[in-house]
């Protein structure tokens, strides 16, 4: 594993029974271009990731969570290790993740280029259908939903890709500088997993440091390999976390009305669907995501209105 000049750049790999996924995962980060160490932080895995990490990357320093901290709170695990050896940049990385060879060359040639340029991430694939986009940076809808740029669309329908600025990049596979770390702190651990990443972007924009799309940088997803794509945890989390996002950055009278709106649209219709189609445990995951969500974006929402939390983006969803 080798690195651009004047860089050092640490790995941080949060890893859920992973066991399966790593020999891909870590084989690809072996043959990248570029200098690269790695911490691997487990949350608490029921198989052998732990085991199969250190035998696949034996120079790897490994930190084993007693519990699931959640995505989050290991990503900050590892960023703090990795500063602390003194890291110039920090990957985040899913573990299921596969990384082009080209792929960490490609995002420091980009950050070398730009220093207002702090967080970058590529084009991501689907692993299971490589002809087809996952990512190519985050945006947001008008419903505050935070949603993978061209997601679902063939590769060659977008054609030649230029590098750009985004509202966000995944956090699945995302190089951040040191600089941009000292100025915005971690990630937000109370939001466990999803919308994390997004929120790192936000507040490095406040502090004038851009997210940047790299497309020559190219990783391939086990989409949803962790959790499953039908999973209650996933969803409410999500739903949690979508309210609480709403609370925290959207302009006041906006989230005002979304945040009781959206909560009551899960707790009844989308709740009533997952009964109907013989799902109870994703009926009871909406209504679980829709009551704490609303609870936190209401509390953010206040904090911002009695004039003591954060001002409002200078960009809107489109």
């Amino acid at each position: 594993m080798s690195a651009g000049a004047g860089a050092r750049v640490w790995a941080v790999l949060a890893m859920w029974n992973a066991a399966e996924r790593l020999p891909a995962t870590l084989g690809a980060l072996r043959e990248l271009e570029g200098e690269l160490a790695l911490v691997a932080i487990d949350n608490a895995s029921r198989d052998a990731s732990v085991d199969r990490c250190r035998e696949l990357v034996p120079a790897a320093h490994v930190v084993c969570n007693p519990v699931n901290r959640g995505f989050a709170a290991a990503a900050n695990q590892g960023i703090e290790h990795a500063l602390a050896e003194g890291a110039t940049h920090v990957a985040l990385l899913n573990d299921d993740m596969r990384l082009d060879r080209r792929w960490l060359a490609e995002l420091l040639a980009e950050s070398a280029r730009d220093p207002t340029v702090g967080i970058l991430g590529g084009l991501i694939l689907f692993a299971d259908r490589p002809d087809t986009v996952n990512s190519t940076g985050l945006v947001v809808d008008r419903l505050w939903r935070v949603r993978d740029r061209h997601i679902g669309e063939p590769r060659r329908a977008l054609g030649a890709l230029a590098a750009c600025d985004v509202a966000g990049v995944s956090g699945g596979a995302m190089l951040i500088t040191r600089e941009t770390l000292e100025a915005v702190g971690r990630l937000d651990e109370t939001l466990f997993a999803f919308y994390e990443d997004f929120d790192l972007c936000v507040r490095a924009r406040r502090a004038g440091i851009r997210s940047r799309f790299v497309p020559r940088a190219v990783s391939w997803h086990q989409f949803a390999a962790s959790t499953g794509t039908r999973s209650p945890l996933r969803l409410r989390l999500l739903a949690r976390n979508h309210l609480t996002i709403i609370g925290r950055y959207a302009a006041p009278w906006l989230a005002a009305e979304l945040i009781g709106a959206i909560a009551l649209y899960r707790a009844t219709v989308r709740a009533l669907l997952w009964t109907a189609s013989g799902d109870p445990a994703m009926a009871a995951a909406e209504i679980q995501g829709a009551a704490s969500g609303l609870r936190r974006g209401l509390a953010e929402l206040g904090r911002r209105t009695r004039g003591r939390g954060r001002r409002e983006p200078d960009w809107r969803p489109g």
